[in-house]
């Protein structure tokens, strides 16, 4: 770094740490309400978010980027702590990112880019809901379920106890204020943003206080203020407790327990896709929104993503990708390079450190609000509409993943998402075309099996007392079940 670069640098430094400031109270709410969506203390939370900021911002190779916890691994992570325990998820984690800093090496990050748009969000929208559905519950003071379905079934039952139970309706109470917080304040910052208003110091800060954490902040005071009976967060004894988890996670993958390993590799593959389609998506979104013709570096962001992922593991954290949200918060703060990201991770770190332990003071119900509001916004409708009206074979694919992800989980999502995408792929380039004109019918291309419903449509559709060529000059392939249905197509001509 020259004279001039350095100088450069050191007087972006202020307006990098307030841009900090910003992330940081945007992640905080975040960190702290995926965590425990997961089934997993806060405090693993706010160790995940400091390693997406500290060690992602430093080695990474998107500076702008902001990483952290996210909202769409939540249903994988649940199901992996609740059904399998902490010690297997920090193996599965660590394992995960070994494959992510291994496919960054071996230059693969673009693969991770090239899944069609509609089937990414079809996996959001399926996450969204069941997102939804278990925080739902947890709103309504209620244990979540481990399916979609089972909750939406259970939802009806937990929200009639509120006419019987105090403690239910304490959360729904503070649910309420929460979400009326949330929406409230983003209306009247979207209105300051709408009509220009001067950028007089107060409303600037104003605006760059996030609605999550006013929703949060009015949550646990409705909760205080009226000795409310809702549940709080739970924390560990002590926060070495976390790094004695991640230990006996490493005893787990070098261990030759087979059937816990089988475990481990199958969350392990599923996290390290998820997580690197996830970061890829982010990375490449921030691109086109910095508009300033910098490129980030797809394969060092997928190292450095690793090599957090690896850190959170050994902290039986949740795993980290790049985060949309917070991404964006940084760029519209006035981010200039990876300063701030690094320093959110300080700021969380040293909130962790030091008010860690007063973390239990907060309402599960308002940490729920917030996720409840997050999960819907992973349904993106209007990115829908627009591929649809492109092609309707991108809203049949968004809805099959939705569904196979809601119904059967993510792994049968993004199975159906890929071949969904590989079918309509292959019959844009294998496909056939048939002409005809009032005596000569034409077919080009290639014939398969998945034609023998049109050759069989339009051989019912040709009126039986006229007469017509059969011309396949044009047919470069034909396998023999379409074979045979143009056999007949001939037959028919000739008599």
């Amino acid at each position: 770094m020259n004279g001039s670069n350095r100088q450069s640098f050191l007087n972006s430094i202020p307006r990098n740490v307030i841009s900090s400031l910003v992330v940081f109270l945007v992640a905080l709410p975040l960190c702290i309400g995926i965590a425990t969506a997961c089934g997993l203390t806060p405090d693993k939370g706010l160790v995940a978010g400091a390693i997406g900021g500290i060690v992602v911002g430093l080695f990474g190779g998107a500076p702008l980027q902001v990483s952290g916890p996210a909202n769409g691994l939540i249903p994988v992570i649940a199901e992996l702590a609740s059904e399998h325990g902490i010690i297997i998820l920090g193996a599965a984690v660590m394992l995960a990112g070994v494959m992510q800093a291994l496919a960054g090496i071996f230059r693969l990050g673009v693969f991770f880019r090239a899944l069609c748009p509609s089937v990414i969000y079809g996996l959001m929208a399926g996450f969204g809901l069941v997102i939804f559905s278990s925080q739902l519950m947890t709103a309504l003071n209620g244990t979540p379920k481990a399916t979609f379905l089972a909750n939406l079934t259970a939802i009806p039952g937990e929200f009639s106890k509120i006419f019987s139970s105090t403690a239910s309706l304490h959360a729904l109470i503070v649910t309420t204020v929460t979400l009326a917080g949330i929406l409230i304040w983003s209306f009247f910052v979207g209105q300051l943003e709408q009509r220009n208003a001067s950028e007089r110091g107060w409303i600037v800060l104003l605006k760059r206080i996030p609605a999550y954490l006013i929703g949060i902040l009015l949550g646990t005071a409705i909760h205080f203020s009226l000795d409310l009976q809702s549940a709080t967060v739970a924390l560990p004894e002590t926060l070495s407790q976390d790094l004695d988890e991640g230990f006996a996670s490493i005893y787990a993958l070098i261990a030759k327990d087979a059937a816990a390993l089988t475990v481990i590799f199958e969350f392990a593959i599923t996290i390290a896709i998820l997580a690197s389609i996830e970061t890829m998506v982010s990375t490449a979104s921030l691109d086109k929104m910095t508009g300033d013709g910098r490129s980030s570096n797809y394969n060092k962001e997928l190292i450095a993503q690793g090599f957090g992922n690896f850190l959170c593991g050994l902290f039986s954290a949740p795993p980290i990708t790049g985060v949309m949200i917070r991404s964006t918060a940084n760029l519209q703060s006035g981010a200039t390079n990876s300063v701030s990201t690094i320093f959110h991770g300080v700021l969380l770190l040293g909130a962790l450190l030091v008010f860690g332990q007063s973390l239990h003071f907060i309402p599960s119900a308002a940490l729920a609000a917030i996720l409840v509001h997050a999960a819907l916004k992973l349904i993106n409708i209007k990115s829908v509409r627009a591929l649809a009206a492109e092609d309707k074979r991108h809203a049949v694919t968004f809805a099959a993943t939705t569904v196979a992800v809601v119904g059967f989980g993510v792994l049968t999502g993004v199975a159906v998402g890929f071949a969904l995408s590989a079918f309509w792929l292959l019959r844009r380039f294998v496909s056939l075309e048939i002409r005809r004109s009032d005596s000569k019918v034409e077919l080009h291309g290639i014939a398969t099996f998945m034609d023998l419903p049109r050759i069989l449509k339009f051989l019912e559709s040709l009126p039986r007392d006229v007469t017509f060529d059969i011309c396949t000059k044009g047919l470069r392939y034909v396998d023999p079940s379409a074979r045979d249905a143009i056999e007949n197509l001939k037959s028919r001509a000739q008599n």
